[in-house]
């Protein structure tokens, strides 16, 4: 696999991988007729890049005009630590444009999921109802006390020089919105308990991950489970119709399509099943980029792949390729139009399976020969290999995440 380029691109660049790619995208979004339409084609993993990419004046543009599926799907792939919501980078992540005022607080809160805004208004504030409006409010000295409309209702910052600007604006913009409006979050604040709230939020999540292709880890186990290549190809010659792991409007990101591209056996293949007068394979090369980017996410997720850092989701990726090349090497060979078939006709998945199934074994004869007591590739007793021999042997050892 060859070095990895540092990642910058999107799906509406002209120049992909380029450095100048972002940077273009921004230009062009600040000249645009309709500024909306662009940035709503984005996907998460593009918009992620973009956010990190930007200054503040320009993440709170790309902010505003990002409809909540979007933000929620930002949220999604680099606000968390494991199974729990990390929420020092959501309020990081949306900090640029609660700091453009009132309106930018109100619309950060709107497009925050409710669970993650409950959580993040119960790490910093508590809220109080009295029963009557003569009676005390148990707030602590010290504390900031603010008192909602109704009266009843009250909102304390129990640490005031420790709460973060964000959060004092994201009160702000609550409390200037109608009190019926958020009534309904007061009660949130002061009655959920964060463990159920995490708990639903993991499950909402797990949901949204799996309508952009990252299924269940069971599934991304699945995809990594060896098949005998002979097997595919016996697959291959009784398949009658070819096989979809996509709806057509499966959205496909930029680093992901970017990253599949560059292997040459896999490219040739592909402009095969482009030229083709064959239904089959003008139907199945118009859906294949979706299904070899859903491929690529369940490879991900099986790969235990930070799904935040868009460096590994590109190495990932690039690894995902060079397997799923493999298996189509071993199904086809170098018949251009058998990997044409075998392309219009088995699913990625089953192809990178193939893969598996010619790495597998590979890797159980480099380990054995790495653990003989007789090899020394460091030291000068033993036998010796040049670097690139141990260079590859190592390579092929290495545990594949997840396995």
């Amino acid at each position: 696999m060859p070095p990895m380029k540092k990642i910058k691109t999107t799906a509406l660049v002209e120049t992909p991988g380029s450095p100048e790619g972002v940077e273009a995208f921004l230009k062009r979004l600040r000249n645009a007729d309709d500024p909306l339409a662009m940035v709503g084609k984005l996907a998460p993993h593009d918009f992620l890049i973009l956010h990190r990419e930007a200054d503040d004046e320009q993440r709170a543009d790309l902010l505003t005009m990002a409809r909540k599926d979007q933000i929620e799907g930002v949220v999604d792939l680099a606000c968390w630590k494991g199974d729990i919501p990390d929420l020092n980078a959501i309020e990081e992540f949306v900090r640029p444009l609660v700091s453009t005022g009132l309106q930018g607080a109100q619309a950060a809160y709107d497009k925050l999921g409710n669970e993650l805004k409950t959580l993040l208004l119960k790490r910093h504030v508590v809220v109080h109802l009295r029963e009557d409006k003569d009676d005390e409010v148990p707030a602590a000295q010290g504390s900031d006390l603010i008192a909602c409309p109704d009266n009843y209702y009250f909102i304390e910052i129990p640490d005031p020089d420790g709460v973060p600007d964000m959060v004092r604006q994201i009160v702000a913009g609550l409390i200037n919105k109608p009190f019926e409006e958020y009534q309904a979050e007061l009660e949130c604040v002061r009655h959920d308990l964060p463990s159920d709230l995490q708990e639903t939020a993991f499950r909402w999540r797990g949901g949204r991950l799996a309508d952009l292709g990252f299924g269940s880890l069971e599934d991304g186990l699945a995809i990594l489970s060896p098949r005998d290549p002979k097997q595919v190809k016996q697959m291959l010659a009784a398949a009658t119709d070819p096989q979809y792991l996509t709806t057509p409007d499966f959205q496909t990101s930029a680093i992901v399509s970017e990253n599949l591209a560059g292997n040459d056996l896999l490219e040739r293949a592909l402009g095969f099943l482009q030229q083709s007068d064959n239904p089959v394979f003008q139907a199945k090369s118009e859906r294949l980029p979706a299904d070899l980017s859903a491929m690529t996410s369940l490879f991900l997720t099986g790969t235990h792949c930070d799904l935040g850092d868009t460096e590994e989701v590109a190495r990932s990726t690039r690894w995902a390729r060079n397997i799923l090349a493999l298996g189509l090497w071993m199904v086809a060979g170098d018949d251009v139009a058998m990997g044409a078939k075998a392309l219009a006709y088995l699913a990625p998945a089953t192809i990178l399976q193939a893969g598996m199934g010619m790495l597998i074994p590979l890797r159980q004869r480099a380990r054995k020969v790495l653990a003989d007591k007789r090899l020394d590739t460091k030291m000068a007793q033993g036998l010796r290999m040049d670097p690139p021999l141990d260079v590859i042997l190592q390579s092929l050892a290495r545990n594949i995440p997840g396995r």
